[in-house]
């Protein structure tokens, strides 16, 4: 906070459903990640390793009046079928989320073509690429 950098939390670091089930990989539950957004108070945080559609259950364990603002998803994880980018553009997801690469344990080159051929506006393929995070961090 000192530094006005914002807190970094990677919710998972693989898909739970490719490992074997030998070596299970527990993704950090949804309550302790909106109790670690409550305790940063202002701080910006930056979520990794949530699905598109998991950040709607982080914020039902927020309490009402909570504001999340501050948060930006990565899509280094939200990404999937090809149209997923395009899927989230159609609503009021995308301001939420901002390129993430998850290099080195992923290739950065799967979410950056993900972005780069999502059928979405030029503004709103600015804001995924760099804009969300430099708003973030008040650059």
């Amino acid at each position: 906070a000192r530094y006005g950098l914002p807190l970094h939390l990677c919710v998972r670091l693989e898909d739970e459903r490719l490992v074997h089930p030998r070596y299970p990989v527990v993704p950090v539950p949804f309550h302790e990640v909106a109790e670690l957004l409550r305790r940063a108070g202002e701080l910006p945080v930056i979520l990794s390793g949530l699905r598109a559609s998991e950040w709607k259950s982080v914020a039902e364990h927020l309490n009402d009046g909570e504001q999340a603002d501050r948060v930006l998803l990565d899509l280094w994880f939200a990404n999937g079928p090809i149209g997923v980018v395009a899927s989230l553009c159609r609503g009021n997801a995308w301001t939420r989320f901002g390129y993430g690469s998850c290099a080195p344990i992923q290739v950065p080159e799967a979410t950056a073509l993900q972005l780069a051929a999502a059928d979405i506006a030029p503004e709103r393929r600015a804001a995924l690429s760099s804009g969300s995070a430099a708003a973030l961090l008040g650059l």
